[in-house]
């Protein structure tokens, strides 16, 4: 039997962490997937991994979220959610008459480029996602953006920004992933990158059940070391948890063999109460479920 090598630190000391976990959010096929793990660096892998030629498949095209066009823009006032930090960073780094570039790799629908129009008009905006359809959403709205996998895309610019939220726990390959975000940047750049957080509350308390194993469309699941060992190479300005209680509400619904897409509308009642309750309160875990982290080329 062959060794396991950790895609992350190389390590050989790696075992299975979760066998025959099933696609329990979107139900896209019956086959079984095993989860590894590394002891060095923590890092939590699908072995053996699905060639991301062949990943769209598992894809809900016609309604996975994130290629979806959302006219809600991101609200700067959501304390823990990522996104929402990125903004509230823009806000205080800039006025809203300044020009100055961001590229969002991975965009998806666009939301998040959007959001950033809005708040800065003269900001020069372009995004890359592999989904045509979130493509033709986001050219549709005058945003810049092209159809291409990161590892393709070429071009003679430094950008200001440079965001990946929510792209490389599907990546089979993070060190090319690193390598063409370094390209997009220069020293002075800020390079922002949010994944899920195989270390939170929500993955410790439910645990086969979590929500964010999300297999087999998350390839790699990063804790905060395994995080900073993949980024150790550039500088850290802040590293952080965030996110919502979503997490927590939908990893329990699967613990009880329920559709996390049923009843959204009464859930979302639930989190307007929940939520505000949690942060009166300093309940920091409920909101851990993202790794946040800001960082430059040294």
């Amino acid at each position: 039997m062959s060794e396991t090598i950790c895609p992350i630190c190389s390590g050989k000391n790696t075992s299975i962490f979760y066998e025959g976990l099933s696609d329990f959010t979107f139900k896209t096929t019956d086959k079984k997937f095993d989860l590894f793990c590394c002891t060095n660096c923590d890092a939590k892998f699908q072995h053996p991994f699905i060639p991301e030629s062949e990943v769209g498949k598992y894809y809900p095209a016609s309604t996975y979220q994130p290629f979806q066009l959302n006219s809600n823009l991101i609200s700067p006032k959501l304390k823990y959610s990522p996104q929402s930090i990125y903004i509230r960073k823009l806000m205080t780094e800039h006025k809203p008459e300044d020009v100055f570039s961001l590229i969002d790799v991975g965009c998806g629908g666009g939301t998040f480029l959007m959001t950033v129009k809005k708040y800065f008009p003269n900001a020069e905006l372009m995004g890359i996602d592999v989904s045509e359809t979130a493509v033709q959403n986001l050219k549709s709205v005058n945003i810049d953006c092209v159809c291409s996998s990161l590892y393709d895309f070429n071009i003679n610019k430094k950008f200001d920004y440079v965001v990946s939220s929510q792209v490389l726990e599907h990546l089979n390959q993070p060190y090319a992933f690193i390598k063409k975000i370094k390209e997009l940047a220069s020293n002075k750049s800020q390079i922002m990158i949010d994944v899920p957080a195989s270390d939170s509350y929500s993955a410790k308390k439910y645990g086969r059940n979590w929500v964010h194993w999300d297999l087999p469309r998350h390839s790699i699941l990063y804790s905060a070391k395994t995080l900073s060992y993949l980024l150790q190479e550039f500088e850290t300005i802040n590293l952080q948890h965030g996110g919502t209680v979503v997490a927590v509400l939908s990893s329990y619904k699967i613990s009880k063999q329920q559709d996390i897409f049923a009843q959204r509308f009464f859930e979302k009642m639930v989190l307007k109460v929940i939520t505000p309750l949690a942060k009166l309160f300093n309940l920091n875990f409920l909101f851990s479920d993202k790794l946040i982290w800001i960082g430059r080329i040294k």
